[in-house]
This record gives structure tokens, C-alpha cells and sequence, in this order.
């Protein structure tokens, strides 16, 4: 389940460095050990709240934080690259929640009917934080199907 940053505001002389380690990565599913943050941010040892606010900064530049910032290793998902849209930047939190309301409302529509539901086509980042939100659902299984840009979650109620 993605963590929520919004209350950490950004400072000007860490961002860069969240920029920096942000666009290091590709896109996917990351573990950033202790040591890949004290080299990038140059904190060493690295406190709680240092790990919070490096998990802020880095919610901010768009990376999704699944893990407790706290805890090590750091879980991070990087989205791939997306067309500039119309409208206003949607931060990659907000992205996730939306991903996360798609995925309950599937899991209830599967679990009430009693017949698999099939969720739309979604990058692998998505998918995975599909997985990581309904992993704890006893009621349902989740799998995968379809190739490339076709590729899909289809929750199964048990």
C-alpha cells in the first residue's frame, strides 16, 4: 500500500538529490537500501526522520513509497514515463490511490458476484501496487493476463 507524504514540503537543497536518484532508477519495483540513501543524500547515519523525509521528497519527484520509510530496506515504484497529459500534474500518490479505489472496487464487484473481474490494461508498476494493496484480501487471488499493453489483472474471488 502506498504511503502518504503530502505533509513533508520539499527542501531546496535535498530535492535535487531526490531528482538525481529518481531519474537513476527505471522504471519498476526498487529497494533502497541504507547505504544507496546515505551515498545520494549524504546523511550517514541515516535517523527515522531522515528516512521519512527523504521518502517525502522522494513521493514528491514521483516516486510511490510501499514500504514504512522507516523500515529497510526503502520500497519504491518507478512509473514509466507517460505522455504529458492536459490539466493539472497528478503526483504519483495520487495515481496510486486511484489505482488502489479501481482495485477495491474489482475486488468487492468479484467477491459479491462471485465471478472474476477483469481490471483494464495496466503498466507493471500498476500492477504491482495492485498486488501489494490486495495481497491481504483472503477472499480473492489476483493473475495476470494478456501481452504487452494488453496486460491485465484479473481478480478471482475464492
Amino acid at each position: 500500500m502506498p504511503i502518504s507524504m503530502q505533509q513533508h514540503r520539499p527542501h531546496p537543497d535535498t530535492l535535487d538529490a531526490s531528482r538525481s536518484l529518481a531519474a537513476s532508477l527505471a522504471p519498476g519495483r526498487h529497494e533502497l537500501s541504507s547505504s544507496r540513501l546515505e551515498q545520494a543524500y549524504g546523511d550517514a547515519p541515516l535517523t527515522p526522520s531522515a528516512r521519512t523525509r527523504i521518502a517525502a521528497e522522494l513521493d514528491h519527484v514521483g516516486l510511490v513509497i510501499l514500504s514504512d520509510p522507516c523500515n529497510e530496506p526503502l520500497v519504491v515504484v518507478k512509473r514509466p514515463a507517460q505522455p504529458p497529459r492536459s490539466g493539472a500534474p497528478v503526483s504519483a500518490s495520487h495515481l496510486a490511490r486511484r489505482t488502489k479505489v479501481a482495485a477495491d472496487g474489482a475486488a468487492d464487484e468479484a467477491v459479491r458476484s462471485g465471478v472474476p473481474v477483469a481490471l483494464p490494461p495496466m503498466t507493471d508498476a500498476e500492477r504491482n501496487i495492485v498486488r501489494a494493496h490486495l495481497r491481504w484480501r483472503v477472499d480473492l487471488v489476483t493473475r495476470s493476463e494478456g501481452e504487452g499493453p494488453e496486460r491485465h489483472l484479473v481478480v478471482i474471488p475464492i
